[in-house]
């Protein structure tokens, strides 16, 4: 008891003393005191500081605050969060200064003391993926912790990129480097700033994509097909899609796709297809973990269909043989050399107890370990994973470089510690081991190969032109525009008839014309008149009397 409480005085101790650190650092930085408020995601609309959602926090409900005095911290306005103490760590404390290093690189300024009071420490514990335990170089149980994916119980059966037959062969007369150069200009440098905030938010994102990228090439192509959810209510296999498979189940990073997408939307609305902000995100996760810089082929359009029965069918799983490995890369076009170059992926990324417990416990009646695994190896593991594990309880896949992109997977299969038998068989097979030691001892050798067969699994099985659609959300196909008015047939032509004979009418009236002027005749002869009656003269006047 008393060992017990020195001990744990002596943690306290530690941890006040690297708090100290810390903060002096800070203070000689001249950087504010620091805490973290975690809380549910919210709208980006009512951030208060889009850079600061753009470049550091995302979607994932890490939010900034304004100092009190040090006492204490509240959320904005409007914003419901939970307020969690920074419990100081030399990781955290590392990391909280470099989150405001890359702030100052992506903004050009270190964060203002208004308008962003905060440190952003690396904290994983916001949502889609919580890691309960931080790994840390060293013995093999420390390279596990516990993760959950939200709305599942469950989660990640392995991180493998897994092989499956496609029915759509290797495409890519559509795509070329530059497709996007005249409408899309700068989608590099956004989707760059993007990935940023995603591997800042959980550096997990990164394998996370990688392994997303490759579930959606083997099955039917890379067309955005796993990003799809299922319809809603949907209980039969029919009506769901490919992420709702078990062996998708443990899929996580879908969040992160979105939010890229949403980033690449705002600059170009309805120009890049989610299968392309996928294969992007895949390109720089391998970069950003160290791995080979490359750029990809893009011009792909999106699928409208997901089927959950093709994930089953498709999607092989850790225990095939090489055989069979064989034949699903040679039916999409591969061949075996791409299937060890692209197996070198797992040199980053973890896969879930039930993955190689059978490795480790009761392999054969004759032997109770596999004797392809390095019993040291396997005994650590048991530690990390008990005969009854969690179920959300997880191993990297590569013990030596956890987050690190190189040749080191190679390595491990030469002194038996690869995880997965899928793996392991790469070397204990004559036809595939000379690879592997090749790729083991010269790290650009095995760059270069990833990069030609990257492009290849990329390449198949794509829609281009005028296939498929480009879509506003990747979780969803863009919905239907409303039918065009039905049109009416037109009328039927008149019956032709015989003419009708023409109708008898009266002929119109003569035409009045102005009367012809009177006809010059000569004056008529005078009427002849009878003479005058003869006057009656007066009679005589009588004689006189004389």
């Amino acid at each position: 008891m008393l060992k017990q409480r020195e001990a744990l005085a002596a943690q306290k101790l530690r941890g006040d003393e690297l708090k100290r650190e810390c903060c002096k650092e800070m203070e000689d930085q001249k950087l504010p005191s620091a805490a973290i408020i975690i809380g549910p995601s919210a709208s980006r609309e009512k951030m208060h500081k889009r850079q600061l959602l753009r470049h550091l926090a995302g979607r994932v409900g890490i939010h900034h605050w304004r100092d009190e005095a040090r006492t204490g911290c509240s959320p904005p306005p409007g914003v419901t969060a939970a307020v969690v103490e920074l419990q100081v760590s030399e990781y955290q404390c590392n990391h909280s200064i470099e989150a405001v290093w890359q702030f100052r690189a992506s903004l050009g300024r270190a964060p203002h003391p208004v308008d962003l009071p905060i440190v952003l420490a690396r904290q994983h514990v916001a949502p889609p993926v919580g890691l309960i335990r931080i790994p840390q170089m060293g013995k093999a149980e420390q390279n596990s912790f516990t993760m959950d994916r939200r709305g599942i119980s469950n989660v990640l059966y392995v991180f493998a990129i897994v092989w499956v037959v496609s029915a759509r062969p290797i495409q890519s007369t559509w795509l070329s480097e530059d497709f996007y150069s005249d409408d899309c200009p700068d989608l590099m440098q956004i989707m760059r700033d993007a990935m940023n905030v995603t591997a800042e938010n959980d550096p997990v994102n990164l394998p996370a994509i990688l392994r997303l990228f490759a579930h959606d090439a083997m099955v039917n192509g890379v067309d955005g097909s796993v990003l799809l959810d299922s319809k809603p209510g949907a209980k039969l296999p029919a009506d769901k899609a490919e992420k709702d498979a078990p062996i998708n189940l443990s899929l996580f990073g879908f969040e992160a796709v979105e939010f890229l997408k949403g980033e690449v939307e705002m600059a170009c609305p309805g120009v890049v297809s989610c299968a392309d902000v996928l294969t992007i995100a895949a390109q720089l996760s391998i970069e950003m973990s160290g791995g080979p810089v490359y750029q990809s082929l893009l011009g792909r359009r999106d699928g409208k269909v997901s089927r959950y029965n093709d994930a089953v069918a498709q999607l092989p799983t850790e225990t095939m043989s090489l055989d069979q490995l064989n034949a699903n890369f040679a039916s999409i076009g591969l061949d075996q050399t791409d299937l060890v170059v692209l197996s070198g992926a797992h040199t980053i990324g973890f896969a879930h107890c039930e993955a190689f417990s059978k490795r480790i416990y009761n392999f054969s009646s004759t032997d109770p370990i596999d004797p392809t695994m390095d019993w040291t190896l396997a005994d650590q593991l048991k530690h990390v994973c008990p005969l009854k594990p969690d179920p959300n309880t997880v191993q990297a896949l590569d013990i030596t470089t956890i987050e690190t992109f190189d040749e080191s997977f190679y390595f491990n299969l030469q002194i038996n510690e690869g995880l997965l038998a899928s793996d392991q068989l790469l070397y204990t097979s004559d036809a595939t081991s000379p690879l592997v030691d090749q790729f083991a001892a010269d790290k650009t050798a095995f760059f270069d190969s990833f990069v030609t067969s990257m492009i290849k699994l990329g390449n198949v099985g794509v829609l281009t032109g005028t296939q498929g659609e480009i879509r506003e959300v990747c979780s969803m196909v863009n919905p239907s525009p409303p039918p065009p008015p039905r049109a009416s047939p037109p009328p039927p032509p008149p019956r032709a008839s015989p003419p009708p004979p023409p109708r008898a009418s009266p002929p119109p009236p003569p035409r009045a014309s102005p009367p012809p002027p009177p006809r010059a005749s000569p004056p008529p002869p005078p009427r002849a008149s009878p003479p005058p009656p003869p006057r009656a003269s007066p009679p005589p006047p009588p004689p006189s009397a004389l």
